[in-house]
């Protein structure tokens, strides 16, 4: 009587190895393609934080004469006793001039800045919901040492009613749609435009951050509340110099004795 064997089909060690050797091209293919998938989304979220901030900078504007958030809203600067003493990066709706316009999100420390962290009694940092996600908390504080242990990812341009320049009404503005309000930070809470230092330049005070694409793009929230992607060969590096554009993207009032 015959008996029927079945023979079992077995991968050999070289077949085995050049599976494998297959799946690792194709992994090393698709890794970089899903990692800048994973970056365009991030850019994504930036802007839609930075458009919804803009939204909150014309609701406040709106309430107040049209005049848009300065650092602080007393002339006098910050002072701890100060009754309604607000800042516009404060989290806190209570101390804060944006924080009531973006829905009074409650975080474990009051003055979170929008956009940023800061750190708990606990030791422990709390992050605000627009903060720049190409951006981390360890980048800031390797730059800077704030004591009150707060850093920024979102920065005020500091010639538009911080030490800088009065505010006035938006519409008073020659070109409101091109000065900088609000822009990206490598942990500071302002920016200035004599700090637009080469890249990897070791005074990073006052400086606008270039997170996105390869550390080349930022985003940009104009006086006008309209937002934009900027290059970092776009920005302007000095307000002294005699193009219109460069002293108005700094400080508008420089514009307005500009003709063009």
């Amino acid at each position: 009587m015959k008996q029927n064997h079945c023979k079992k089909s077995l991968f050999t060690l070289i077949e085995l190895l050049v599976v494998i050797a297959i799946i690792a091209i194709l992994a090393g293919m698709l890794l970089p393609a899903l990692q800048q998938a994973r970056n365009k989304a991030k850019f994504a979220t930036c802007i839609n934080n930075y458009g919804t901030i803009g939204k909150a900078v014309a609701f406040y504007s709106d309430d107040n004469r049209g005049v848009p958030p300065g650092y602080w809203n007393r002339k006098e600067g910050y002072k701890a006793d100060a009754p309604n003493m607000r800042g516009w990066f404060s989290s806190a709706p209570h101390r804060g001039m944006l924080s009531p316009y973006l829905g009074g999100i409650k975080y474990k420390v009051d003055d979170l800045p929008i956009g940023g962290w800061a750190q708990a009694k606990d030791g422990t940092y709390d992050k605000s919901q627009f903060a720049c996600p190409m951006q981390t908390l360890e980048n800031a504080r390797s730059i800077f040492t704030f004591d009150d242990g707060r850093y920024f990812s979102m920065a005020k341009n500091y010639y538009v009613g911080s030490n800088g320049d009065e505010l006035m009404p938006i519409a008073s503005y020659k070109k409101p749609h091109r000065c900088a309000l609000y822009s990206e930070s490598d942990g500071n809470a302002q920016i200035k435009y004599y700090a637009l230092l080469p890249k990897g330049a070791s005074n990073r005070n006052f400086q606008m951050a270039f997170p996105h694409n390869s550390n080349n793009f930022a985003n940009v929230l104009f006086l006008d509340s309209h937002v934009a992607q900027m290059r970092y060969g776009q920005v302007p590096l000095d307000s002294t110099h005699s193009r219109p554009w460069v002293k108005t993207f700094w400080r508008p009032k420089a514009f307005e004795n500009d003709n063009w």
